[in-house]
């Protein structure tokens, strides 16, 4: 006699069934221009041309705007990236992971079974802080394979607005961008673990939790 058993677990109270929405973001448009210069570096870091080039003094700018981008969530120089948010929209608001912000280009629900609907002006507003709300209910609900694409800009217009607007943030900047050369110039290679070490502190402001 053939016997057979069974399981039937309960539905759990602790998860929810929901998944979690889904974000992406991508940079689509890069910055136009670095917020140093190769001279005004090496002005800053009193290094001749004959010691460090011009080249060198360029890659280490890009590589310190990088890993400065990167550790604080920030855009230096004006970027535009896109957001793409999938399975439901975030309780509370969506919060675009850069700052500062410039202007959202647009908002649009792709959609599977019809056209895709672009958000209007009253639709949506940003909070204090990148918090994106949505004011219609129907533009924000999400079937299945459809998703919201959100473009926007972020970072300072140009360098000057940059250094103007954070003066501390620009001076750490430049120090970082100063290790970042010397280490290419003497030793080369991957930059050691943990850089640029100490000058990082003068970012601490900047750090958003």
């Amino acid at each position: 006699m053939a016997s057979s058993s069974s399981w039937a677990f309960p539905a759990s109270k602790l998860l929810d069934p929901t998944p979690p929405p889904t974000l992406n973001e991508a940079m689509t448009t890069p910055p136009a221009t670095d917020p140093l210069t190769a001279s005004e570096l090496r002005d800053f870091a009193r290094i001749d041309g004959d010691s460090v080039s011009d080249t060198v003094c360029t890659a280490a700018i890009k590589a310190a705007v990088r890993f400065v981008e990167r550790e604080l969530g920030r855009a230096i120089i004006a970027q535009t990236w896109t957001a793409t948010i999938e399975g439901e929209w975030p309780d509370g608001g969506l919060t675009l992971l850069r700052q500062p912000k410039l202007a959202i280009s647009s908002i649009k629900t792709n959609r599977v079974a019809v056209a895709d609907e672009t958000w209007a002006a009253a639709d949506w507003m940003l909070r204090p802080g990148g918090v994106l709300v949505a004011l219609n209910s129907s533009l924000k609900t999400l079937d299945e394979n459809e998703w919201i694409e959100v473009v926007y800009t972020v970072g300072h217009a140009d360098a000057a607005t940059f250094k103007a607007a954070e003066p501390n943030l620009h001076f750490a900047l430049q120090i970082i961008a100063h290790e970042r050369a010397i280490w290419d110039r003497d030793i080369g290679g991957d930059a050691p673990l943990g850089w640029p070490g100490a000058s990082w502190d003068l970012a601490a402001d900047y750090l958003v939790f």
